[in-house]
């Protein structure tokens, strides 16, 4: 049983990192950054027909 508990807080924790560590990002992105303004530029153009599509 114990094995049983160490393997579901393992799966836990790595799956807890990288959701915070993403929505910080995210959050970095949109407040910090001002993603929409750098979405929109032509640096990331070939992203708009991907999104279109």
């Amino acid at each position: 049983m114990e094995n049983k508990k160490d393997a579901d807080l393992f799966i836990w924790k790595i799956t807890y990192s990288p959701v915070i560590a993403y929505f910080i990002a995210g959050m970095f992105a949109v407040l910090i950054m001002d993603y929409q303004k750098l979405f929109l530029s032509e640096a990331l153009s070939f992203m708009h027909l991907l999104i279109l599509k």
